[in-house]
């Protein structure tokens, strides 16, 4: 038999073949049906990633309301405010796509005036707004709002009258009823546009104090840079007041030193400026004032300081008393010479005489010898 008919050999000669096939650079991955297919990294052998383009993010403009929300057939031209968000300086308000003259309040406040022409006839419009963002692109434009154009009830009562089938009384209870109902849109567009008045008063009011409070902060900015660079010293009015008290102690002393008459200080008045700290009241102190008195390198606008004055008066002018004659101490009178009793000094006490010694006792010696 022929070993190339060998089923046994052409079995083992399959794998060889599998093993054998070539892999080229251009091979492709696609592992889940349907997926894009992706190349093979020549080197890393795995696939590659698509690279997505960024995805921008596009912002349209939103009307949340409109004032007035309607008109009457032949209303005048017409201011229309339009209220949402996401408004730019190219905004533009379109009636029934066609723009109206538009002015940009805010990015939330649109106004545009919609003219006599386009309120002729009874009409049920569509509000809505355009921005430009992108020279050369197609403008974003919001959700439409409904602006209807009716016709005046006198208009209507008048058709109505023409027509001989309805009562008289039924077009006056109609008549009634539509006055009543524009009474309460007349109402409420006024409220709406009293509203909006006193929303800008207070917007500018808001301004005004925002403005003034920055003005504030400044100030007390200045401020405090000149205390924290001034070498300031703190002190009560009493501490300054006994201070002043001391100096003129001292020269009353000094003067009532010196001897003689002397010229001392008969009033005083003193006029201190200084910055006035208030320190409120506590729960275990009363309020009090203190004085700060900054450096004189580094003194703050004379403006801020306050003025404190001190009056000392009826101080007394001293006299200092001379020194008498008699303070010396003199020495006492000589005795006359001429003896008298009376004059005669007294003589002078006798000695004491001494205390004789004791004569000594007897021995036994000398009894026995007398015996």
């Amino acid at each position: 038999m022929d070993g190339n008919n060998d089923p046994e050999t052409s079995q083992q000669e399959q794998p060889d073949n599998k093993e054998q096939s070539p892999q080229t650079e251009d091979a492709t991955f696609a592992p889940v049906a349907g997926s894009p297919v992706l190349k093979l990294d020549p080197v890393l052998n795995l696939p590659i990633r698509p690279i997505f383009p960024p995805i921008l993010l596009q912002i349209f403009p939103s009307i949340s309301s409109i004032s007035p929300t309607g008109a009457i057939v032949g209303t005048s031209d017409l201011t229309l405010n339009v209220f949402g968000s996401n408004f730019g300086t190219n905004s533009t308000v379109l009636w029934n796509q066609v723009p109206l003259t538009t002015t940009v309040i805010s990015g939330t406040q649109l106004s545009a005036v919609i003219p006599a022409s386009d309120m002729a006839v009874a009409i049920s419009a569509t509000v809505t707004v355009s921005v430009v963002v992108t020279a050369g692109q197609a403008p974003r434009v919001s959700n439409g709002v409904s602006f209807n154009v009716i016709v005046d009830i006198s208009a209507i009562i008048s058709q109505l009258q023409a027509i001989s089938a309805i009562p008289a009384a039924l077009l006056t209870e109609l008549q009634t009823y539509v006055t009543i109902q524009q009474g309460q849109v007349d109402q409420l567009t006024a409220q709406v546009s009293t509203d909006q008045t006193t929303t800008a008063g207070l917007n500018s009011q808001i301004a005004g104090l925002q403005t003034s409070v920055t003005q504030q902060q400044a100030q007390i900015a200045t401020l405090t840079a000149q205390v924290n660079a001034a070498q300031a010293q703190t002190a009560s009015p009493l501490d300054v007041a006994q201070s002043f008290k001391s100096v003129l102690d001292t020269i009353q002393q000094n003067a009532q030193a010196a001897g003689g008459v002397q010229t001392t200080v008969s009033n005083m008045n003193i006029a201190i400026k200084s910055l006035v700290n208030i320190q409120a009241a506590t729960t275990t102190t009363a309020p009090q004032a203190m004085l700060i008195f900054p450096s004189p390198t580094a003194l703050p606008d004379p403006a801020h300081l306050s003025t404190l004055n001190l009056s000392f008066s009826s101080v007394p002018h001293l006299n200092a008393p001379q020194t008498p004659v008699s303070a010396q101490p003199s020495p006492a009178p000589s005795p006359t010479p001429t003896p008298s009793p009376s004059s005669a000094p007294a003589p002078a006490p006798a000695p004491a005489p001494s205390p004789s010694p004791a004569p000594p006792a007897p021995s036994p010696l000398a009894e026995n010898t007398d015996a």
